[in-house]
Order: C-alpha cells, then structure tokens, then sequence
C-alpha cells in the first residue's frame, strides 16, 4: 500500500494546482456543482478540468508502469 501512496503522490505533482484542487474536492465528496461554486468556476469548466486531471494521472500512472515492466523485464535493477 506504501508504494501505491507513493506512487499516486507522484502522479499527483504531473498537475496543475486547479486540477488537483478539483480532485481533491471531488475525493473530500464535493460534487460537481459544488466545486464549481467552491472554485467560482462554471459547472461545464469543472467538469473540464476533472476530465484533464483524470486522464493526465491515467497517462502518468501508465507510462510509470510501463516503465517498471521494461525494468523488471530486462533484468535491470529494480528501483
């Protein structure tokens, strides 16, 4: 579970401040509406950011495990 964590905390600094203050909004169990009026954002910018933020951790998180298989893989040394 620690390297989860840590993996995830790293993932994290890859956004940008109102992308994470948006996830962690939505993680606190703000709703989009919420957040929006939270941020002073509209709803359709939220929802834009979220989307973003998402997809840039999917692709972070990704390329970081994709990273570990070439690793382990090729019998380098593992980190």
């Amino acid at each position: 579970r620690g390297d989860d964590h840590d993996r995830l905390w790293r993932a994290l600094q890859h956004l940008t401040d109102e992308q994470r203050e948006v996830l962690e909004l939505r993680l606190a169990g703000l709703s989009g509406a919420e957040i929006a009026s939270t941020t002073r954002r509209s709803l359709s910018a939220t929802k834009s950011i979220q989307f973003r933020a998402l997809s840039r951790l999917r692709t972070v998180l990704k390329s970081e495990s994709d990273s570990w298989t070439i690793l382990n893989s090729d019998g380098g040394t593992t980190l």
